[in-house]
């Protein structure tokens, strides 16, 4: 059976919805199936154009806060001082000025705003379907 890929497409719409529905009354097991089925489909496939994207490269909280610990505590064990563990920093959020958070925090969007400067990346359209059986 040769389809076309508007007709593929519109077949797993159809199908996605048909199995979101079916699994409503699938008790737990295994189901052997084997079976013919005739179908007639009936819809619209809309494909968009494709383009380019900016691709963000999100700097996570962990992940700063992680990279943070790491290059204090080298600079503090190479100076033979004592490291920054994740408890000390917690205690010290209490009392943190909201001008200083604010600070940090433009600086990092400033940082992440420059490392993805340059992951243009191409994308492909959307596809949507919408199908009636």
């Amino acid at each position: 059976m040769d389809l076309s890929p508007a007709q593929i497409a519109l077949l797993n719409k159809v199908s996605a919805t048909a199995f979101k529905t079916a699994r409503e009354d699938l008790e737990p097991g295994k189901h052997l199936v084997d079976t013919t089925v005739t179908i007639n489909l009936r819809g619209c496939v809309q494909v968009g154009s494709d383009y380019e994207q900016r691709i963000v490269e999100k700097a996570k909280p962990w992940d700063l806060l992680t990279s943070a610990l790491a290059l204090a505590n080298a600079q503090l064990i190479a100076a033979d001082l004592v490291g920054i563990s994740m408890n000390m920093i917690t205690e010290a959020a209490v009392g943190i000025d909201p001008l200083m958070v604010k600070k940090s925090k433009a600086a990092a969007e400033k940082a992440v705003a420059a490392r993805k400067e340059a992951t243009l990346t191409w994308c492909r359209g959307k596809v949507t379907a919408k199908v009636a059986v």
